[in-house]
């Protein structure tokens, strides 16, 4: 009786050892497909939105959009296709600055486990564009009433620096405005021509 019950305890300390490491291989396993798949759908969504310019770089809602339906696409065809009916998705956009080509995202998964319990995994990513330049060097120049304030050599389509904001013995510094415009300059943005850049004060 004694050995009976023993080896049904033993039955059962060996099944509830296989079904913890296969627990265990099956997170991993998973968060390492959804990192992988992660980094892919950051990648895609940011060269979506910069190069094929879909919509607004502004709305934020069809970004979170694009992007989680690219990730769940991957997510879902992770495992020679099977679809996983508790699988869901949530995601923060950490940081995004497309003018600049910069997403950065963290998600939060929700799936099922082969045994049928369900877990989550997160994971984040970021990824920035490789912007091409034509090589060229423009120069951007800041300007405080006649006299230069600074002067910067930058390759044409990108980003430029913004100087300190300049001192005045009669008034306070405002804003720098756009000579090409006339208007208030805002930033950041990228040029493929010179720039003329003048300190305005109050």
């Amino acid at each position: 009786m004694k050995q009976t019950v023993f080896g049904t305890v033993a039955i059962c300390v060996v099944i509830l050892c296989i079904v913890a490491v296969l627990t265990v291989e099956g997170r991993t396993d998973r968060e390492n497909e959804m990192q992988n798949a992660l980094s892919s759908a950051v990648e895609e969504t940011l060269q979506n939105v910069c190069v094929s310019k879909a919509y607004a770089l502004d709305n934020r809602q069809e970004l979170e959009a694009d992007f989680c339906q690219t990730l769940l696409e991957k997510l879902q065809t992770g495992s020679e296709g099977a679809k996983d009916p508790n699988l869901s998705v949530k995601v923060e956009i950490a940081a995004a600055d497309l003018e600049k080509g910069l997403l950065s995202v963290r998600v939060t998964e929700t799936f099922t486990y082969p045994n049928g319990s369900v877990g989550t995994v997160t994971g984040s990513s970021t990824a920035i564009l490789e912007r091409e330049t034509d090589g060229r060097e423009v120069v951007i120049t800041y300007y405080v009433k006649d006299e230069i304030y600074k002067q910067y050599g930058v390759q044409s389509r990108t980003a430029f620096p913004v100087p300190q904001a300049p001192e005045a013995e009669n008034g306070s510094f405002c804003y720098w405005i756009d000579e090409d415009t006339g208007e208030e300059a805002v930033f950041p943005e990228m040029v493929s021509e010179d720039k003329n850049f003048r300190a305005v004060f109050r």
